[in-house]
């Protein structure tokens, strides 16, 4: 049993099929989380086990979502209702939208939100995170003397794919926060959903001031597509899976200000292996 669950986008896919709309109202929302919750077998396990989450466009309810989708704020209500997520002082801190920090003994994970703030893909003005979430999460990141994982909906450098990513929609934005990611000294690993790969780019030290790693990881009720990763090379791959669903395990082996040790493995149904490997990140 894993010490905690993270739930990074596309949990529920509330615009699905959704005949005649190009967007989920209150009720395709309301309906779509229940339905979710009323099928996936990690909702009735029988151990408990501490989650966190946040959103990408499916689960926020417009494949296209942007801040302007006009049943956002009921889509807020939704999400909070079936996720519970209660502030805890100096623990577990809530942002805008639906961004939050978990604040362990070791380490610090970051949950941002793609959708709340987000505008129209515009190469030198759009917004992908919003400068009030950057600045929320920069005060408090500029204090941080620990490990900080970096969780997006959807990937931070997607540069070599037209989907959606941080990168690719929103460069200008993008380069600001590499800029501003750059200036924390401490080791940083990004964690991403969205794509229905599992994939692992390796970050070179130029973009974030140290070497590091995306890890891209969609959920395991996802359509995957053979095939996908062949049609999008990059050379920052280190490893990708295309081929079945999968989820992802990250055991930490070592974590101080200075090192960042850790296992990842891609696995799929009856606890089979797709990838496993151990990497290093360093102050």
């Amino acid at each position: 049993t894993p010490d905690m669950m993270l739930m990074i986008g596309d949990n529920v896919y509330a615009d699905d099929k959704i005949e005649g709309r190009p967007f989920a109202n209150p009720n395709d929302l309301w309906l779509r989380y229940r339905q979710t919750r009323r099928r996936l077998h990690f909702f009735q396990a029988k151990t408990l086990i501490p989650t966190f989450v946040t959103w990408d466009n499916h689960d926020y309810g417009h494949g296209r979502g942007t801040k302007d989708y006009p049943y956002k704020r009921q889509s807020l209500e939704v999400f909070e209702s079936f996720w519970g997520r209660r502030e805890i002082p100096g623990k577990y801190i809530r942002g805008p939208g639906v961004s939050s920090i978990l604040s362990s003994k070791r380490h610090n994970f970051v949950f941002f939100d793609n959708r709340w703030f987000r505008n129209k893909n515009d190469l030198k003005t759009g917004s992908h995170l919003g400068l009030p979430q950057l600045q929320w999460f920069l005060r408090w990141a500029q204090k941080a003397k620990r490990p900080l994982w970096l969780i997006n909906g959807d990937q931070f450098f997607g540069m070599h794919h037209k989907w959606k990513s941080y990168s690719g929609a929103h460069p200008s934005e993008f380069s600001t926060y590499k800029r501003e990611v750059k200036s924390l000294r401490v080791p940083k690993v990004l964690l991403s959903g969205d794509r229905h790969t599992f994939e692992v780019l390796r970050i070179p030290k130029s973009q974030l001031g140290t070497k590091t790693y995306e890890i891209t990881s969609s959920p395991m009720h996802a359509t995957f597509y053979p095939g996908t990763l062949a049609k999008t090379p990059t050379p920052m791959r280190v490893a990708g899976v295309d081929s079945s669903n999968s989820y992802t395990l990250i055991d930490i082996n070592k974590s101080n200000r200075r090192r960042l040790e850790f296992r990842v493995s891609a696995m799929t149904k009856g606890d089979k292996v797709l990838f496993r490997k151990n990497f290093v990140v360093r102050n």
